[in-house]
């Protein structure tokens, strides 16, 4: 961690830039989205200033955190810059989950800021990766997207369709975990309501 001080642990620079990304996603998980901005603009200075190994994919990670901080804040111009970022970064790579996971948001972006046509384009985009290229990690978050964008469209046919694939991605997530694993409580707690979109 960054300091030196007497009670630091060391680590090696990319843990150190990994745990500092970490800690501004758990801000931003902790609705502290004022700091969670803060922390991880700070890491992408340090990160631009001084690249080291797997730094492009730590670019990822910080992309959708700073997209996520500002879409909690309202801030859907920033929001919609730092999602763009996170689909040229995603795209630049061949990491299909990140690539899904950055149309997905582009979408929900799209979405608030009632551009329905960019918000259907970005969720088909980020379908079309999930289904392609087998992507389960995100394929649950995507088939709710695309519930809740079709949805509101009024095409409860669509909407009901990838309500269907959600639930079904959402399952096989959590019966992937061990059976005593934190998460599968969390995302149990996950739930879908089309009607309210």
């Amino acid at each position: 961690m960054r300091g030196g001080g007497a009670g630091d642990i060391a680590t090696l620079p990319g843990e150190g830039r990994t745990c500092q990304i970490l800690l501004g996603v758990a801000h931003a998980g902790l609705g502290n989205s004022k700091n969670a901005i803060r922390q991880l603009l700070q890491e992408e200075q340090e990160i631009l200033a001084q690249p080291i190994d797997f730094d492009w994919y730590r670019l990822l990670f910080l992309e959708w955190g700073l997209s996520n901080a500002h879409l909690m804040q309202g801030d859907l111009s920033n929001a919609r810059f730092r999602a763009a970022k996170f689909v040229e970064r995603a795209q630049a790579t061949d990491e299909m989950c990140w690539c899904a996971l950055a149309w997905e948001m582009s979408s929900r972006i799209a979405m608030l800021g009632e551009e329905d046509d960019l918000a259907l384009n970005s969720i088909m985009r980020a379908i079309d990766t999930v289904e392609s290229r087998h992507v389960p990690l995100a394929a649950w978050r995507v088939y709710h997207t695309a519930a809740t964008i079709y949805a509101k469209r009024g095409d409860m046919a669509q909407a009901h369709k990838y309500a269907e694939r959600f639930s079904l991605a959402h399952q096989s997530l959590i019966e992937s975990l061990p059976e005593q694993h934190q998460s599968r409580h969390t995302l149990g707690g996950l739930h879908l309501d089309i009607t309210s979109a």
